[in-house]
């Protein structure tokens, strides 16, 4: 046969077939690829951004606790710092702070100030959200009564819809910024 009738007599069931499996299974591919991304962008975010608000709250509440007079836990969604010494000389009486799974926020309340941490626009696409605290002895690694733990280890934990699961945690610690050298009528900040 001439190089010119094969050019013109077009492609068999059995070549089409082939070709549409072959075009499927790399399509097939590139949306695997593509979902993969989608996800880990997604997860990317949620990590971004759940971060940003926690460092937020780690700083606020390792201040809070570096010079706290006493720990109260009447709750597993709630801390109250009793007696907490500012850096002016000043006392605060008490520092509740309110952790709240439902609404996806931290709230610090002080006096009339209310702060609050959301994570709710954040976490939005995640069915799992829930916020765990404990309470560690000097040594960080035995469970401790609030009033008597120096250690507070904060965790929240999130899933995705796909099962992605992420867990942030700080430990903050009741060690005082404050001269232990003097009365406590006196306290001194120490840098």
């Amino acid at each position: 046969m001439s190089r010119l009738h094969l050019l013109g007599r077009g492609f068999t069931f059995a070549e089409i077939a082939i070709a549409s499996v072959v075009f499927g299974i790399i399509l097939a591919s590139v949306f695997q690829l593509f979902s993969h991304y989608q996800r880990e962008e997604a997860a990317a975010a949620l990590r971004a951004g759940c971060s940003s608000t926690f460092l937020l709250l780690e700083e606020c509440l390792r201040r809070d606790l570096a010079s706290v007079g006493s720990l109260q836990s009447k709750t597993p969604q709630g801390l109250s710092l009793l007696n907490v010494l500012q850096e002016d000389g000043s006392n605060i009486e008490q520092i509740s702070y309110e952790f709240s799974d439902q609404k996806r926020e931290v709230i610090r309340i002080a006096g009339a100030d209310e702060k609050r941490y959301s994570f709710a626009d954040i976490t939005r696409s995640c069915p799992v959200f829930s916020f765990s605290t404990n309470y560690l002895d000097a040594a960080g690694n035995q469970l401790a009564a609030p009033e008597k733990a120096i250690f507070v280890v904060l965790t929240l934990v999130t899933a995705s819809v796909d099962g992605q699961q992420q867990t942030f945690s700080l430990r903050a610690a009741r060690r005082s910024k404050f001269s232990e050298s003097v009365p406590s009528s006196s306290l001194i900040w120490k840098d």
